[in-house]
């Protein structure tokens, strides 16, 4: 049985702000002030043929697992708006359109939380074929899955073609495409769906829909590391039900005060699209933790929402030991983003000592307009310097350039010579911001 995952990595996403939406324009219509824990846009990497229209999707996640869609109430940052551009506009919202061959990132912002960078390609290859997975679906009648097609082009590259294909089902009696790429399950019996753009089809997905689901969710694997303070988690979650089991929660609760209940939230989460009949699916977590040994609860289906043959096995525990985090100063960045009038730039860069060791004097250098990230030694376009952090504390450093960016990349390096020995040197880096200042 294929097994297809969606990760969905929403508080991933939490960080400095971007532009808000306007207070007056449609965030209205879902709250405007919503409490969000994070935002995900999907897709979340696509290859887009030259002249080509996508429509682009922002959920936020709620508190509670709730979630809301937020495409027509997010700001939208494109490093590069001559490959590709994404619509605001009244009835265009998320509509992005590719422009020319190259590659762009771009993310969208509610408030001050910003989804995860979304990959995007333009390209001017020949499409070659198209895949759709998963590849086989069992349903309960009234229960959904959403699909995804990936398209290869001429030129190798890959990637999300979900809401660019059109969807097809042989009997839509059976099942049939609802919003997009999801397919409901509409009755008992059997049937074939596929995906089709421009005389290309994809390879026939057999679609089995039974009288009631009978999925099983359970933790079949954990294995986990405690290492410079953060704990790295495998966990294989398998389905032993005769149908496929779509859209559930998967939280990680770290030292947790009592058995973890229904609707509970984790420390870190992640939501499965689809998980077939006796098949598995593989997740992984990143969760900061203080040294020593911790509990570590993982929770399949949080939200109750799989109908399953047996709810008291969806609970896995085990304690994992943890030495005890190197010592010395740890610098980070914790805040980086900008204002402009038009005129000038200024950025802003908040550096933490995250560590339980002060910190000596040091450079950070602001790279205004570099495509990708600078490395150690690097000279940033401009720099000051930081006489020193105590361990926990927070400095500034603010830049103002007299620059018009359109679109400009930028990075911030913290001690870019090197004058600190940290215990973990792979955090000085920030970025990629994009910048416009027109």
């Amino acid at each position: 049985m294929t097994t297809w995952l969606l990760m969905a990595g929403l508080l991933g996403g939490c960080g400095s702000p971007g532009p808000a939406p306007d207070d007056d324009d449609d965030a209205g219509e879902v709250g405007g002030d919503l409490e969000v824990l994070g935002i995900l846009v999907t897709p979340d990497e696509l290859v887009v043929p030259t002249g080509e229209v996508v429509e682009l999707q922002v959920t936020g996640l709620l508190p509670e697992h709730e979630s809301v869609d937020l495409t027509a109430s997010v700001a939208w940052l494109v490093d590069d708006e001559s490959v590709a551009t994404v619509s605001d506009g009244l009835d265009e919202e998320g509509l992005l359109r590719a422009s020319r061959a190259g590659v762009t990132m771009l993310r969208a912002a509610y408030g001050d939380v910003r989804s995860p960078d979304v990959r995007v390609q333009v390209t001017d290859a020949e499409l070659e074929r198209l895949s759709v997975a998963p590849g086989r679906v069992d349903l309960g009648v009234g229960a959904s899955v959403e699909l995804a097609a990936t398209a290869t082009f001429s030129d190798g590259s890959t990637g999300d073609f979900s809401s660019q294909v059109r969807w097809v089902t042989e009997d839509p009696a059976v099942a049939r495409f609802g919003e997009g790429a999801r397919l409901d399950a509409a009755a008992v019996g059997e049937t074939v769906v596929r995906a089709t753009f421009e005389g290309h089809d994809s390879d026939d997905v057999p679609v089995v829909v039974v009288a009631a689901p009978f999925p099983n969710l359970t933790v079949s694997a954990a294995s986990g590391t405690i290492e410079g303070g953060i704990l790295d988690l495998d966990v294989t979650v398998r389905n032993t039900g005769t149908t496929g089991a779509a859209d559930f929660w998967v939280d990680v609760f770290v030292d947790p005060e009592g058995a973890p209940e229904v609707g509970d939230i984790g420390e870190d989460f992640t939501l499965v699209r689809y998980a077939g009949a006796d098949s598995t699916a593989s997740v992984s977590f990143q969760i900061p933790v203080e040294p020593g040994d911790h509990e570590v609860v993982v929770f399949v289906d949080t939200n109750d929402d799989v109908e399953e043959a047996d709810e008291q096995d969806n609970r896995f525990t085990a304690t994992l030991a943890g030495g005890a985090t190197p010592s010395g100063p740890d610098l980070a960045v914790s805040y980086f983003d900008y204002l402009s009038d038009g005129v000038s730039v200024l950025w802003a860069v908040d550096v933490v000592n995250q560590g339980d060791e002060d910190a000596d004097w040091f450079y950070v250098d602001l790279f205004i307009d570099q495509p990708l990230g600078p490395v150690l030694y690097d000279d940033g376009d401009a720099y000051t310097t930081i006489d020193g952090i105590a361990a926990g504390d927070v400095d500034f450093a603010d830049f103002e350039v007299d620059v018009v960016c359109a679109g400009c990349v930028s990075w911030v390096l913290v001690d870019g010579y090197d004058m600190v020995f940290e215990p973990d040197e792979d955090n000085n880096i920030e970025g990629p911001l994009g910048v416009w200042s027109e």
